[in-house]
């Protein structure tokens, strides 16, 4: 007789640890999806221009977290950070909406590079002003 463990106990022992390792994977991949997607931000219509006065955005929250709109969120025009007047301070889960009018006062005509900095993700584009 030859001493080991038998065949129906290794194949249970493999059984176990292939199914505690698809566990861990898992719950390990469904925290990463789950933190990439709670808060994400889209800019939804067109960028309004008011040649002289400002820029008027309109954000979308796709995620699955509500998102302060003064805290979480910041817009740049041309590289300068633009204050923000939100029209709703939070934008709630699954399609919340803020629009967002820049205090940049002067705005010249031309063409204006616009980057929206959400805590999920970064937005950029261009405003054609008259």
């Amino acid at each position: 007789m030859e001493k080991g463990i038998s065949t129906v106990i290794a194949t249970l022992l493999m059984l176990i640890i292939t199914i505690a390792l698809a566990g861990f994977a898992y719950t390990y991949l469904s925290g990463v999806l789950t933190a990439q997607t709670a808060k994400t931000v889209e800019l939804i219509g067109a960028v309004d221009c008011i040649t002289g006065t400002s820029h008027i955005l309109t954000v979308k929250n796709l995620g699955t977290s509500a998102i302060t709109a003064a805290s979480e969120i910041s817009v740049t025009v041309d590289g300068s950070a633009a204050t923000c007047t939100w029209s709703s301070a939070t934008l709630s889960s699954g399609g919340g909406i803020s629009t967002c009018t820049t205090g940049a006062a002067g705005v010249s005509a031309g063409s204006h590079r616009i980057r929206i900095t959400g805590p999920g993700n970064v937005l950029s584009g261009t405003s054609l002003c008259p």
